[in-house]
């Protein structure tokens, strides 16, 4: 099963939830809505928007991503339908997520602070990073 088509899959069961507002700038389109806490951080913000449509992650739910850039590290903070979600992933999810988070460093965050996708409330608290998970 090839990448794209796991991951699509993956996507349809963990269907990210919605969020309020109030959590820095953000770029809204088609279905996904990215928010970032420093402006320098924009070009970075449109480009995971890009990325996100360009491998074909967008759903039929509205998604919500946060770029939060703490200690020269990103995180990569998604929305989960429940957290129990977690302890429910498959070895084969759980490397498809891997996949994507080295997808996203040796891409997006080449040049940049290396990235963590990690798990967050609907409040965008952290449950959970994706390394801690494995």
């Amino acid at each position: 099963m090839n990448f794209k088509l796991l991951f699509s899959i993956f996507l349809v069961i963990f269907a990210l939830n919605g969020c309020s507002t109030g959590y820095g700038n953000k770029l809204t389109g088609e279905g996904l809505t990215v928010f970032f806490n420093d402006e320098n951080d924009e070009q970075l913000a449109t480009d995971i928007a890009f990325f996100w449509k360009d491998s074909e992650f967008l759903g039929q739910n509205k998604q919500f991503i946060r770029l939060f850039n703490e200690n020269k590290r990103y995180q990569l903070q998604i929305i989960p339908t429940s957290s129990d979600i977690l302890s429910s992933l498959t070895i084969e999810e759980k490397i498809v997520l891997v996949k994507l988070q080295d997808t996203l460093n040796n891409s997006l965050f080449k040049n940049t602070f290396p990235c963590d996708i990690v798990f967050c409330t609907k409040d965008f608290e952290p449950i959970a990073k994706l390394n801690k998970i494995l």
